[in-house]
């Protein structure tokens, strides 16, 4: 069987797949690998039903939810395999998607593309030159596709580096606030204790006190 991987998000969230091959007749061969994510997280398929849904190049409606089997519920992992219905014309599907029902909710993945080749009369040579041209374009394809993933990787990796280098610098700049707060909060402490063990008249003490003065050297000078 081969089988390939692609990342559908319910998000409808575009993603970067690769194609998928198939030739008319072809049937129970053909065996997708699907992650279903929502906004990038895993997608819990816990209670419900995952169904494929497409529309071929000759506008023939496939809907099969026979051949999928849920891989692991809890991380949206299905496996999808194509019966010879879906591989019924040649030619690019218009649509194709998967569906997703739980109890009256109904929701739906982005789309993938699926292009099914065409049954031909040819003799064994031209046969051997055909299938070696389709054997490099997807060996193309598929190196295109881990170009694409790595550079994807890359970038998400300098994104989470960078993210972390500023949180860490604000960390900084909010520790070394809060040690400037904290000395000037010391320094006030000791100013504060510092004058409560000076003798400090302040101006309303000091008037009480010359006020009072006066009135003591008048009362002295009239006895």
């Amino acid at each position: 069987m081969s089988h390939t991987l692609i990342n559908l998000d319910v998000s409808k969230e575009q993603m970067i797949n690769p194609l998928i091959f198939g030739r008319v007749a072809d049937e129970n061969y053909q065996v997708v690998d699907i992650n279903i994510f929502e906004n990038g997280e895993p997608f819990s398929l816990a209670d419900c039903q995952v169904c494929f849904e497409g529309v071929t190049a000759a506008d023939t409606k496939v809907i099969d939810s026979q051949n999928i089997i849920v891989k692991d519920a809890a991380k949206g992992q299905i496996s999808y395999t194509f019966s010879n219905s879906a591989f019924s014309a040649a030619g690019n599907y218009k649509y194709a998607y998967f569906s997703i029902k739980k109890s009256t909710k109904r929701i739906t993945t982005n789309q993938f593309e699926i292009f099914v080749l065409p049954v031909v009369d040819i003799d064994a040579k031209e046969a051997e030159t055909f299938l070696s041209e389709y054997n490099k374009l997807i060996a193309e394809l598929n190196e295109k596709y881990t170009v694409i993933e790595e550079r994807t990787a890359e970038i998400e990796q300098n994104i989470e580096n960078l993210f972390i280098q500023y949180k860490n610098e604000v960390q900084q700049l909010i520790l070394a606030e809060e040690a400037t707060i904290e000395m000037m909060n010391e320094k006030i402490q000791k100013l504060t204790e510092q004058l409560t063990e000076i003798d400090v008249y302040t101006k309303g003490e000091s008037d009480e006190k010359f006020v009072f003065k006066e009135v003591f050297q008048t009362f002295s000078q009239r006895t």
